[in-house]
């Protein structure tokens, strides 16, 4: 029987890496899972040391709050590295958590796949070197990715984005008139508490801003699973906000406009079709220590990061004001124009991520270095069919 070692931090990791276990399952229908995960590889068997909602933290003053239990978690992922038997890792995102985790993986003799790459292309490049180190394989999400591992010397297959398989709804676009009489948006304030906390006051005003301009607009806000509802009630006592369960995709396929936060949300919404205004905030400490670090970075959102341009408007940290935020989404609201120009970058994105199949292309990817015979250290020949880049 082999035993998988999985790194899923956060909410969409969890569902990504459970569907590449149940692709795993077709050839090792025994496999074992270990590692840190939540409800989705709970689900598909996987022995969770560490719950995903302990590692999930955005920003360096949350991190020092909660240091104690990170470090708690941190011991209880060596001593597993240690004791268990494992035959190879598969990481996926998390890249300050998974790269620290990369070096114990390896010092063990474990063969490690990433899956979603940490962003080196744009910022923080030094971390290549560890890259090189520490992982065997890395598997990307966009051709450019792939370009660029290539070019440094990291094995590297473009799987492609999960999204483009786990996304069946589009957005209905209905006229002008009826938009602008009874206007629908989406609220999307993040999957992770931090996000949560930093955003509610923001969405609020400009909530409040948006029903002045269109009495008779409406809003849904979509819950993570690992959320609570309760956190998110008191922040929109006594405004029309329809706090659901439902997936952001049909949230996002069933309104006008989504004021969508920073990071798989805003992907997952240009696939559904949705116009969009992204945002983000982080605490001011955080903040300034992401500005001298991301300097150089152009674009933020995933559907501009994938374009190399600025489709979807961007707000972030002090520009992230409900003023700004009720401009960007009356405009995207109001002018057929613009959500046209929305709508035609959105199906260059849907070109660049594949052909879908990602799920199975990691899973074939895991098995190849889950069967040592397969498994070179100095690079893989995959025998992948690469989705047309």
């Amino acid at each position: 029987m082999k035993t998988l070692f999985l790194v899923a931090g956060e909410a969409s990791a969890d569902q990504h890496a459970a569907a590449v276990v149940r692709q795993l399952r077709k050839s090792f229908p025994e496999l074992r899972l270990v590692g840190i995960g939540g409800p989705a590889l709970r689900a598909e068997g996987m022995d969770c040391i560490v719950n995903s909602n302990d590692v999930d933290i955005v920003g360096i003053t949350e991190v020092f709050s909660r240091f104690s239990e990170l470090r708690a978690s941190y011991a209880r992922i060596k001593t597993c590295i240690r004791d268990e038997s494992i035959d190879a890792a598969l990481l996926i995102d998390l890249p300050d958590l998974n790269l620290m985790i990369a070096r114990h993986l390896k010092a063990a003799g474990i063969p490690v796949a990433y899956f979603v790459s940490p962003q080196v292309w744009v910022w923080r490049r030094y971390r290549i070197h560890k890259i090189k180190k520490r992982i065997d394989r890395m598997l990307v999400l966009f051709p450019f990715e792939e370009e660029f591992y290539r070019k440094h010397r990291v094995p590297c297959d473009f799987v492609g984005h999960p999204l483009v398989d786990s996304i069946k709804l589009r957005a209905v676009e209905r006229l002008a008139s009826e938009r602008l009489k009874a206007p629908r948006f989406a609220i999307v304030p993040g999957s992770r508490r931090t996000e949560v906390a930093h955003h509610t006051e923001l969405l609020r005003a400009t909530v409040e801003r948006l029903l002045k301009r269109y009495p008779e607009a409406s809003f849904l806000c979509p819950v993570a699973k690992n959320l609570s509802v309760s956190l998110l009630e008191e922040s929109f006592a006594g405004l029309p906000v329809v706090l659901t369960r439902q997936s952001l995709e049909s949230v996002a396929a069933s309104v006008d406009v989504s004021l969508t936060a920073s990071g798989t949300a805003t992907l997952e919404t240009a696939l559904v079709g949705t116009p969009q205004v992204m945002f983000y905030k982080l605490n001011r400490t955080t903040a300034w220590l992401f500005q001298i670090v991301s300097r150089y970075r152009t674009y933020f959102s995933l559907p501009n990061i994938v374009l190399q341009k600025s489709l979807v408007p961007e707000y972030l940290q002090q520009h992230a004001t409900s003023e700004a935020l009720e401009n960007a989404a009356s405009e995207l609201l109001e002018s057929d124009s613009c959500r046209r120009e929305m709508a035609a970058g959105y199906e260059q994105i849907r070109m660049r991520l594949g052909r879908g199949g990602a799920s199975r292309l990691v899973a074939l990817a895991v098995q190849q270095i889950l069967q040592p015979p397969s498994f070179q250290k100095t690079g893989v020949q995959s025998g992948i069919a690469h989705p047309v880049h």
